[in-house]
């Protein structure tokens, strides 16, 4: 399905799917304050724990070019469709789960629609909007994570210590099928049949793959994800586990250093809409959340302090998604290859979140301290350093 042709952005329906972008975001959200109950219920340790979170962005890290075309070809409404249906369903089954085995069979379900609606929304954002506000317009879809995070983390006290975590699953099923309701009342019935496609779809992959810019794209937004969501996903652990905070404390400390990004989010697409350069916006983010990384796991300094950084590692950090979204407005090679192109661009946000927080399980339960996961976090902000330069040389060609 696509949306008939717009000459003026369609906000009132932007807003919507931005709503849906949110509400997905919960079933990342859920998890960071629900692990240590998950862990003392099914006697998991650390390392299982990083998997919980990551192993729901296992098949993202590869379906995501393909979710990219079946949008292109079918339309990202349906997909999106889909995508809501699959995602409750997934969320009951870990509900009811009574092994680590179910449960990481669910979450990689929760993955898959996560993944799918993370590449359509922003197709369908670009339908609905006009030429000259497309690439601000889809910028927007970059704080949909660190909303729907932070409401979950911030919300999942109130069912966490009464009702247990099997209860915060059951209700981020009913309020996904609520957006779902929302979803097919207002905006599918605007939505029609694409055109069929003489182009085969592997066609576009070849496409979109061979070129420099996406692939630049979607190896800055996985050191992105990487970085990000290592912190955030540990940081209610860490707090709970080596500080013996209670629940309600490490719930606000980690939803307002996710619920910073917001804004974050919100200056970087202003900045876009403003015409800075893609790759200094890049290019600060990365050297922020680089430069804090190495301070936030310092035990040289106090906890008051470090956690300040954690405050300005997500909102400077929060500069890069807007960016890199509103680059593939730019890079698709045409615009049948935006949906691959926003494809290959999650796919790396996937990997990133799927390899980030084991790894810093792994590392800190190697080594035995926290401080070795900053020196890997700053490593992976050169990384993106150099992408930026050699996406401003694209760029300026």
């Amino acid at each position: 399905m696509q949306k008939i042709t717009a000459t003026r952005t369609q906000w009132h329906h932007i807003i919507i799917i931005i709503c849906i972008g949110i509400s997905t975001a919960f079933y990342i959200g859920k998890v960071p304050p629900a692990l240590p109950f998950i862990r003392s219920e099914l006697e998991m340790d650390l390392v299982t724990a990083g998997w919980v979170v990551s192993i729901f962005n296992a098949l993202g890290t590869i379906i995501g070019i393909a979710v990219g075309l079946l949008a292109d070809r079918i339309g990202p409404g349906r997909v999106i469709t889909v995508s809501l249906i699959i995602l409750p369903l997934a969320s009951v089954m870990g509900s009811f789960s009574g092994s680590v085995e179910i449960l990481l069979c669910s979450r990689v379900l929760e993955g898959i629609g996560y993944a799918s609606i993370f590449v359509a929304g922003p197709a369908l954002i670009a339908l609905m909007v006009s030429e000259k506000e497309r690439a601000a317009a889809v910028s927007l879809w970059s704080s949909t994570t660190p909303i729907g995070m932070t409401l979950a983390v911030v919300l999942a006290p109130i069912l966490l210590e009464p009702f247990g975590w099997r209860s915060l699953w059951i209700g981020t099923a009913l309020f996904s099928l609520g957006i779902f309701a929302i979803f097919q009342r207002t905006i599918v019935p605007e939505l029609r049949p694409i055109p069929k496609r003489t182009v085969t779809p592997w066609r576009h992959v070849k496409t979109t793959v061979t070129k420099l810019g996406p692939c630049l794209l979607a190896i800055a937004f996985m050191t992105y994800t990487f970085q990000w969501m290592a912190i955030m996903v540990w940081l209610p652990t860490f707090v709970m586990e080596e500080r013996e905070l209670k629940i309600g404390i490490a719930a606000i400390l980690a939803a307002t250093a996710i619920a910073v990004n917001i804004p974050g989010n919100w200056f970087g697409s202003w900045l876009v809409h403003k015409g800075m350069a893609r790759w200094t916006i890049i290019t600060i983010g990365s050297s922020a959340m680089g430069i804090s990384s190495l301070l936030i796991f310092s035990d040289s300094f106090p906890d008051n302090f470090r956690y300040g950084m954690i405050l300005v590692f997500s909102f400077l950090g929060g500069l890069q998604p807007a960016a890199l979204i509103s680059g593939t407005t730019f890079h698709t090679p045409t615009p049948a290859q935006l949906g691959a192109t926003n494809g290959l661009l999650y796919q790396g946000s996937q990997c990133g979140q799927f390899f980030g927080p084991p790894a810093i399980a792994i590392i800190v339960t190697t080594t035995g301290v926290w401080e070795t996961a900053g020196v890997l976090l700053f490593a992976l902000t050169l990384i993106n350093i150099t992408i930026a330069i050699a996406i401003r040389y694209l760029e300026l060609a």
